[in-house]
């Protein structure tokens, strides 16, 4: 009885607030890039939500769009998406693809690099911290809010990058925190073994596993052995097979490329010129905030391109009227 009432009370905080404040980590659709705004009946993303937060009206010539509301965060209608049309704000794709390029930027081939779910497998590793197991200081975690928001193409650009191994870790199926993130995960990832394999990726550099908090013994585990993995085939061995497989990568990242942020971030990098806006953009960012506010006009081409630097936010009209017009 004592528990039904905390339920109830629980619940009528949430019915009786004129407000609810939720995560900022909901997704969000790029209209322009949906292929339901030019006439296509694609209903993928409204398949993947077990929330019903998706609306989707193929045929009509509108894109799909997010409830947010209903959006609990985990990514996976981002990941699913075909046309990467879908991004999630905390979770980008320019933003996990900036972590890979960090991570990998120094003796790649000796690198584990693990995606790992907020809940379970993350929560599993920081486990294996605290209770001191032991395993190898070569792994690299990149958090997601889960497995499912853990697109093929991150793994892709890992081994172009030059990582000796990749692990894609979240839940147990039956303990997922969004009900089906680890399902798809699963899914996607099953076919994405035969697609490496055939490109030549040694099978034990890349795997799938599930882990739970407590489950800090096991990750130690699963590192020692994708640790003994790279280091039986060797750097030389690592950078042969990944050599073999850059062309194909390439050919399959093109596609990851025309998302804007990562196609700025890209060109960033690989020392591109940059298109439209994005030059006024980074010169705004290179500048410093504290010049920043002298710049008379700073339009960024896509919302998406923005990873949150903060400073070209001085030249807004919205900073610059909080300011007094100053």
């Amino acid at each position: 009885m004592s528990q039904g009432s905390g339920a109830a009370g629980r619940a009528s905080r949430v019915l009786n607030a004129s407000k609810w404040e939720i995560d900022p980590i909901i997704a969000y659709v790029d209209p322009e890039r949906c292929i339901n705004s030019r006439g296509g009946k694609c209903d993928i993303c409204y398949r993947a939500c077990p929330y019903g937060a998706v609306i989707n009206l193929p045929g009509t010539g509108q894109p799909s769009s997010i409830i947010p509301a209903k959006c609990h965060g985990c990514g996976t209608c981002v990941a699913e998406c075909p046309q990467n049309a879908i991004s999630q704000h905390h979770f980008t794709d320019g933003q996990i693809v900036a972590q890979l390029h960090a991570l990998l930027a120094e003796k790649p081939e000796e690198k584990v690099i693990a995606f790992t779910c907020r809940w379970c497998s993350g929560m599993g590793a920081d486990n294996a911290g605290t209770s001191h197991f032991e395993y190898p200081a070569n792994t690299r975690n990149i958090l997601v809010m889960c497995a499912g928001r853990v697109d093929a193409d991150f793994v892709m650009e890992a081994f172009r990058l030059g990582a000796g191994a990749v692990l894609v870790s979240g839940c147990h199926p039956q303990d997922c925190h969004y009900i089906s993130g680890r399902n798809f995960a699963e899914t996607r990832i099953t076919r994405l073994f035969g697609q490496l394999e055939k490109l030549g990726i040694s099978p034990g550099r890349f795997r799938l596993e599930s882990v739970s908090a407590t489950e800090g013994a096991k990750w130690a585990r699963i590192m020692r052995e994708m640790s003994t993995v790279v280091q039986e085939l060797g750097p030389e061995g690592v950078r042969a097979e990944n050599e073999k497989a850059l062309p194909q990568l390439a050919k399959r990242l093109a596609r990851m490329r025309e998302v804007p942020e990562v196609g700025y971030f890209m060109r960033l990098v690989e020392g591109a010129p940059l298109k439209g806006a994005e030059a006024g953009v980074q010169q705004a960012r290179d500048k410093g905030l504290s010049q920043t506010v002298g710049v008379t006009e700073c339009q960024l081409p896509e919302v998406t391109a923005c990873d949150a630097c903060q400073l070209a936010a001085a030249c807004a009209p919205e900073t610059k009227q909080a300011k007094g017009g100053k």
